[in-house]
């Protein structure tokens, strides 16, 4: 029943993301579904393997967007502070996958794209379920059920849709499939090790933005080293010519050497 803390940082990368490509949809659908969704008669005949990772992120509609995005913020930020941002986003994107790739499987020539984030949020529901299996889950944000009781429910009905190969246009072999790969990846890696949330590396968002700022940072120095050398180069280049003011007179200066004079003079330069 508790949900607390906040927006995580994968969870809010995901959501953007997922509502950018929504907003891109609405300008091209027909487009990015048939190169970006999920379709198993061409995903390998024609070598689109990408789209096993980029059909999570495409949705049929506007209430399948909010509902999957629901559970990423509530559910998804829950994962994402007891796993750590790294092991999160892994698990994430290998449910993903897996459940692209068991759709594959089990219907290799459809035509039929696949769409949604439902097969990677599937792994987080199983996941939590196992994390907390006691923590009541309100279905339609009334009736309370037990997190272990719901999965369990949901894996059931899964299997069988699954079975009767029902047509009522949800990907039940996706659903089934994230579930089976969460299972694969939770029993493989082991659930105690991710208690400990690892260092930051580079599938923290945080390493990203302290990288941004270093690689700012740098070209500001690169800028200033630059400024630096060339007033320096300059400052050289002006004693040489009053030296030469000095020793021969004003009359000795070539045209060249008259303009920098005059410029570094309307510059306001001490040595002008």
């Amino acid at each position: 029943m508790r949900f607390g803390g906040g927006m995580t940082d994968w969870v809010k990368v995901l959501l953007i993301i997922n509502v950018a490509v929504f907003l891109a949809q609405m300008l091209a659908w027909s487009t990015l579904v048939r190169y970006f969704g999920l379709i198993p008669a061409d995903v390998v005949a024609k070598l689109r393997l990408w789209q096993f990772v980029t059909y999570m992120f495409l949705h049929g509609g506007l209430w399948h967007l909010v509902f999957n995005m629901l559970i990423l913020l509530f559910i998804g930020s829950e994962m994402e502070r007891t796993w750590g941002p790294e092991t999160f986003i892994r698990y994430y994107l290998f449910t993903g996958v897996g459940a692209g790739v068991l759709t594959w499987i089990l219907s290799p020539g459809s035509p039929v794209p696949n769409i949604g984030a439902s097969g990677a949020l599937y792994g987080i529901l199983l996941a939590f379920a196992m994390t907390y299996p006691n923590r009541l889950i309100y279905v339609w944000f009334m009736i309370p059920i037990p997190a272990k009781y719901l999965v369990l429910i949901l894996g059931v009905f899964e299997f069988m849709a699954s079975v009767r190969h029902t047509s009522d246009g949800i990907g039940h072999f996706a659903h089934l499939g994230g579930m089976i790969f969460g299972l694969i990846y939770l029993r493989w890696f082991g659930v105690a090790s991710w208690a400990r949330p690892r260092g930051k590396g580079w599938w923290d968002p945080a390493s990203w933005r302290e990288a941004v700022r270093r690689w700012r940072s740098k070209q500001r120095m690169k800028v200033i080293d630059f400024q630096e050398k060339r007033d320096a180069a300059r400052k050289a280049e002006i004693d040489k010519i009053l030296e030469k003011i000095a020793r021969d007179g004003m009359d000795s200066l070539t045209a060249r050497e008259k303009k920098i004079l005059e410029e570094e003079s309307n510059r306001g330069g001490d040595d002008a």
